[in-house]
């Protein structure tokens, strides 16, 4: 039985294609939702492609499984940023490739502007609130001034705004602007990504509820065996007999479900808000797990609860379901029958329940892929 192909595609700045890497001894990507994940991968040292692996340059790994009719798609793309060549016992001579997603453009910029104005301080839908501090501070807004540094990458588009999402509420003043999109991420229902369109450029885009499809269980049909939202579910199982090494966990050991936000003020005068998740505190005689939010810089007052709010959605415990897909199925193919981001269903040890694939780990060895799959709902 044949495996999954795999192919590793190089492009310069202008976004030509300078090699095709088919010969890697070893190949690796990480993926994470609202994370720019990682590819690594190891040639001959004297391959011809060592000298198109610069700075930047772009990286595609393509994936294609003809057998059940996968064409080939692109599964991760990248930029090169580190490169080292190591010589074994033996005197093999193997150059090591490493780099990181598109959305590593998110780090390499940080809210650049003082606090106090709109923007850095945000008042919205979180769709909107995320494609303003990009285009601020990496799209064509990012100009100085009001920016306090030029910042506009030119060949980054923002999609277009839609207004989706729960209300945010927040400064992000100096804040790294990756780690600040992924904390309105966290507390929304929107996710994001950095996406190539060609030509060495690339569109920042929102996710609603998911990055991928509903393949859950949700209002399935059993006449059409189709769900709510018109897919065939995705369930995971070792009882269907698609998983390996199924893993478990219920975590609550970090989680804060009582916070006091400090305001502004001095002593007896500070504005003190404390938000709490009753709920959660009542789940055992002794949960009630206090935390606080020092928003001295907050000069709303009404404001102080939400950020109270925040907080805890933040602090939250967590369920999570991992794994080795079996993929030895007609019906339960990556690349066909579900993708990274969709949102499916699993059944281990009583435990039944929907989780979006937030993590993907691959391995490609002697061309066998070896998977490993995180399912939760919130990411941290």
């Amino acid at each position: 039985m044949s495996e999954a192909v795999y192919k590793v595609l190089v492009r310069d700045h202008s976004g030509n294609l300078m090699a095709v890497v088919d010969d890697y001894q070893h190949l690796a990507y990480y993926r994470r939702i609202n994370e720019p994940g990682s590819f690594y991968f190891v040639v001959e040292a004297n391959s011809n492609v060592a000298q198109y692996l610069l700075l930047d340059y772009e990286v595609e790994i393509w994936r294609s499984w003809h057998e059940y009719d996968v064409d080939w798609y692109i599964e991760f793309e990248g930029f090169c940023r580190s490169r080292r060549i190591k010589t074994a016992d033996n005197g093999e001579n193997t150059l090591h490739v490493n780099g990181v997603g598109y959305a590593d453009l998110l780090n390499r910029r940080i809210v650049g502007y003082k606090s106090g104005n709109t923007y850095a301080d945000k008042d919205g839908p979180a769709e909107s609130v995320l494609k303003e501090y990009v285009r601020e501070n990496l799209g064509h807004l990012a100009i100085s001034p009001p920016r306090l540094r030029h910042g506009v990458l030119s060949g980054l588009t923002i999609e277009t705004d839609t207004h989706k999402g729960e209300k945010w509420t927040g400064g992000q003043a100096y804040k790294r602007l990756l780690v600040a999109c992924q904390e309105i991420a966290e507390i929304s229902n929107i996710d994001f990504d950095v996406v190539g369109t060609g030509g060495y450029t690339w569109d920042f885009r929102t996710y609603e509820n998911q990055r991928g499809s509903d393949r859950t269980q949700d209002g399935l049909d059993v006449t059409t065996g189709l769900n709510a939202a018109g897919n065939p579910p995705m369930v995971f199982s070792p009882e269907i007999g698609n998983v390996n090494t199924p893993e478990y966990e219920y975590e609550r050991t970090t989680e804060i479900n009582c916070a006091y936000v400090t305001g502004q003020g001095i002593y007896d005068e500070r504005e003190v808000s404390i938000v709490t998740l009753p709920s959660l505190i009542d789940d055992s005689p002794i949960n009630l797990r206090e935390g606080n939010r020092d928003a001295r810089f907050e000069p709303d007052r009404d404001n102080l609860a939400y950020l109270g709010e925040n907080m805890l959605l933040r602090r939250e415990g967590y369920e999570r379901f991992n794994f080795t897909p079996i993929q030895q199925q007609a019906s339960s193919i990556y690349g066909k029958h579900y993708f990274f981001g969709d949102r499916v269903g699993f059944s281990y040890f009583g435990h039944v329940d929907s989780k979006k694939i937030v993590g993907i780990d691959c391995v490609v060895d002697a061309n066998v892929e070896k998977f490993q799959f995180e399912l939760r709902d919130r990411v941290y």
